[in-house]
């Protein structure tokens, strides 16, 4: 876990996964840094991570500390009622969707120069591509 500023970045902690040792899956350890960081003060104006974290339970933990969130999501996650992401025509404003299971969300479809393409959600009230 880092906390980036305008100039600095810090480290704050760090996990090494072995499940094998503690028992803990790396959602595990994800969940622990949040309530670290909560305990330890933080308020940040969002959590970022990626597609390898945002699982349901992991995008509930950053909510309910009361915390924004911004993470990568799956081509595949199902949004609305049985769509996909990768299903959905998406405006450069972005799309407000229902992710099941958690609620009302704002996703916005970046492609690369070379034909990447990544799905970025948040829970930021009307956020702009640039805040993204």
């Amino acid at each position: 876990m880092v906390w980036f500023g305008a100039q600095h970045s810090i480290p704050i902690d760090y996990r090494v996964y072995d499940k094998d040792t503690d028992g803990k899956t790396k959602n595990d350890h994800f969940r622990d840094m949040l309530k670290l960081g909560k305990n330890r003060g933080m308020t940040p104006s969002a959590v970022v991570f990626d597609a390898w974290y945002s699982s349901l339970n992991n995008l509930k933990a950053a909510r309910d500390l009361h915390w924004n969130w911004v993470a990568g999501l799956k081509k595949n996650r199902k949004v609305n009622r049985n769509d996909t992401l990768e299903m959905l025509d998406f405006p450069d404003e972005g799309l407000k969707l229902h992710l099941r299971g958690y609620g009302w969300i704002t996703v916005f479809r970046f492609v690369a120069k070379n034909g990447r393409t990544d799905y970025i959600g948040t829970n930021i009230e009307e956020p702009s591509r640039d805040q993204v």
